[in-house]
């Protein structure tokens, strides 16, 4: 129902495809490196989730850290539409880097994604340790401002 929704009715997710589906990936696979750092910068192991916990992979906390910003990946893949139909080329793959750069609002003003996955691992830190009740996060999942690239060229 979400995909079709977003994407369009002849949309089928397909993890292996290319297309739009390569970019999901690619900028998925660019939002979790950016949460495995975040969760190693905190002092946490990456392999030990909490909901991709019994998986054999070194990086489920990433992914468990990872998931609320999929939807950024989704928006700005729907956005460009048709532009993801070639190749991923420096361009179009620079695009979804800059999602780790682009601003969410925050208690502390507008914060770069790549320092949100920070605090909220270091929350997590605190959860574990018992200072905190509950994770930070940010205010909204909307982005503020980010340097778009134009894929439209």
């Amino acid at each position: 129902m979400y995909w079709p929704a977003l994407m369009g009715a002849a949309f089928r997710r397909d993890p292996e495809g290319g297309g739009p589906n390569g970019a999901l990936n690619y900028g998925y696979t660019v939002l979790r490196a950016a949460a495995a750092r975040a969760i190693v910068g905190v002092g946490l192991h990456p392999s030990l989730g909490i909901f991709h916990a019994g998986k054999r992979d070194p990086f489920q906390l990433a992914d468990d850290l990872m998931e609320p910003f999929r939807p950024l990946v989704d928006e700005e893949v729907h956005r460009h539409g048709d532009t993801w139909a070639g190749p991923l080329d420096p361009t179009r793959k620079a695009a979804l880097v800059a999602l780790t750069t682009a601003g969410l609002p925050t208690d502390q003003g507008v914060v770069p994604v790549v320092r949100v996955l920070i605090g909220i691992a270091q929350s997590l830190v605190e959860v574990f340790q018992g200072r905190r009740s509950r994770l930070w996060l940010p205010d909204a999942w909307e982005i503020v401002r980010q340097e778009r690239l134009d894929l439209d060229d």
